[in-house]
């Protein structure tokens, strides 16, 4: 997806970087609060996982990792842009091309949680 992007918006290599599907813990921690929460249920865990050949347990991290991506989504690239003025055009083009496809922007670096544009955007407002 990340080429896809690179290609469709004809920004830098270093701008879209591809991501691998690596699953760890933070995906089991995932899994737990949306199980206790009530997000998901525990059946509807054992139900994909015997589906797919999987561990039913939710400490397993491949587990994990596949059930939070059918339910929550999976993400597809990390976007470095730079701070000065041609970061904020970076960000434009950018969430328009995630709105044109049905993607969402988020704070990877610390929360996950979904980000407006005018989020995105007031990062450079200083710079443009």
């Amino acid at each position: 997806m990340a080429a896809r992007c690179q290609r469709e918006t004809g920004l830098a290599p270093d701008v879209v970087l591809g991501l691998s599907f690596v699953p760890d813990e933070h995906d089991v921690g995932t899994l737990k609060r949306a199980l206790e929460e009530g997000e998901v249920e525990a059946d509807e865990f054992r139900s994909f996982c015997q589906n797919r050949g999987l561990p039913s347990d939710a400490e397993d991290t491949q587990s994990a990792a596949e059930f939070v991506a059918f339910t929550q989504g999976q993400p597809l690239a990390w976007l470095h842009l730079p701070a000065e003025s041609g970061g904020l055009a970076m960000a434009r083009k950018l969430t328009r091309w995630a709105h044109e496809n049905n993607f969402q922007l988020r704070d990877g670096a610390s929360t996950y949680e979904l980000l407006s544009d005018a989020q995105i955007y007031s990062l450079w407002r200083g710079a443009a």
